[in-house]
């Protein structure tokens, strides 16, 4: 490696640093890409192997968080006074779960949240 940097600056090179940079950048950049495809492979192979195994799931998508967060809320109703602040603060955290979930893929944050906590309170 050395060598081919040495090579790159000497001023006879016909081949540029700029050049090399770009080249070098493109070869990491493809074989993380690669990487990264093997991973996600893997990973979607272990989940449909552990459901195979034991067919049970917790569903996603900040669903869970917001169905405790609602479950919270209606406990922090029951509870008088300050008592009911830590019970509302961890409802409040966990619904940001779900809602940084929503930002990161682009949808309509308040439209989904509103009918994601209609539909909890309906399950519960």
């Amino acid at each position: 490696m050395h060598d081919l940097v040495l090579k790159l600056v000497t001023p006879n090179s016909s081949y540029s640093v700029s050049k090399f940079a770009a080249n070098t950048v493109h070869a990491v950049s493809h074989m993380l890409f690669h990487t990264q495809v093997d991973r996600n492979l893997h990973d979607a192979m272990q989940v449909a192997r552990n459901v195979m195994l034991d067919p049970s799931l917790v569903p996603g998508g900040g669903a869970t968080e917001m169905a405790l967060a609602q479950a919270l809320n209606e406990k922090a109703k029951s509870v008088a006074g300050v008592q009911q602040w830590p019970y509302r603060a961890v409802s409040r955290a966990l619904e940001i779960i779900p809602r940084t979930l929503l930002q990161n893929c682009g949808a309509n944050t308040i439209r989904v949240l509103t009918a994601l906590r209609v539909g909890t309170a309906h399950s519960i």
